[in-house]
């Protein structure tokens, strides 16, 4: 045998094994890293976290949206309570200002009453006194005295009057103007 018979005769089978295993392992990466790619996707490893997120968020939006509604509920109790205390703020302004009339009348009707209780009292004291009187006039009248038969016991006899107490009548004006100032017009 030769040497030629030895030594390859061209080189290009082996440059075509080379690329054939070449090729060959490509196909065999490209392979192992779709079935890797398949078996470790993002999709697969990231879903369980993805749907948990997906639900804690639904939640979280829940919670956001009772909050809210909560929020606007306070809000129209506070309103419907600022209202509220205005309306009795305005009641008991008219209701002070009532028990300040009713107060006053009070002052008015016991001066009134002390008045008439002072003009009674003169009265009766006076009738009282006019009655003693006519009652002495017709106890003198049924003695038969002398000075009874002339002209001037013709003639009628005034009975005494005393003069009356002295009672300050306070005028009516000076009663009702701190009434009107309480009374609405």
């Amino acid at each position: 045998m030769s040497e030629k018979d030895h030594l390859p005769t061209s080189s290009t089978p082996d440059v075509a094994v080379i690329t054939n295993t070449n090729n060959e392992l490509e196909d065999g990466i490209e392979k192992a890293s779709d079935e890797l790619a398949q078996h470790y996707s993002v999709d697969q490893l990231a879903a369980p976290l993805l749907d948990h997120v997906q639900q804690q968020g639904t939640q979280c939006a829940k919670r956001i949206q009772d909050a809210d509604q909560l929020v606007q509920q306070t809000q129209t109790d506070t309103q419907s309570s600022r209202d509220a205390l205005a309306t009795l703020r305005q009641q008991t302004d008219a209701l002070q200002k009532a028990f300040d009339t009713i107060d006053h009348l009070e002052v008015l009707v016991n001066q009134v009453n002390k008045t008439l209780t002072q003009v009674a009292n003169n009265v009766d004291d006076m009738e009282k006194a006019v009655q003693s009187s006519v009652q002495q006039q017709q106890q003198k009248s049924a003695f038969p005295l002398p000075f009874r038969f002339s002209k001037r016991s013709d003639l009628p006899h005034q009975p005494y009057f005393p003069p009356p107490q002295h009672v300050d009548i306070p005028s009516s004006q000076s009663l009702l103007d701190p009434l009107d100032r309480l009374l609405p017009s």
